[in-house]
């Protein structure tokens, strides 16, 4: 049923290829280079400048928190050496001292935020 087609017909591995293309073969995966698209100066400095916005809101948001703590030690620094300067401790003083200690640890658990 097959043989004339099989005697007309050569297989496809056969057949010359005579086709011209103007593309060059491509070079094997391992050979092939990895481009990337060029930035223009505009688009890095717009890159540039969006990087140094955020770093800048990070940093300041971080300097706040930090400025806060700071305040909150300075604070409780004050009330304990206020408290212990005529060598009595009263009971006042002592609840602004612990008042003032429990501010500089919500200051603390604010800045791990």
């Amino acid at each position: 049923m097959f043989q004339g087609f099989n005697q007309h017909h050569q297989p496809l591995n056969q057949i010359p290829l005579d086709i011209q293309t103007d593309k060059k073969p491509l070079p094997p995966a391992s050979q092939q280079l990895h481009v990337m698209p060029s930035i223009t100066p505009l688009q890095a400095t717009q890159i540039i400048a969006i990087i140094l916005a955020l770093l800048t809101t990070y940093l300041g948001i971080k300097w706040r928190k930090t400025k806060n703590l700071l305040k909150e030690t300075a604070e409780a620094l004050t009330v304990l050496s206020n408290a212990v300067e005529d060598n009595h401790v009263t009971e006042n003083e002592l609840k602004n001292i612990v008042k003032e200690f429990r501010d500089i640890v919500d200051a603390a658990k604010q800045f791990k935020a």
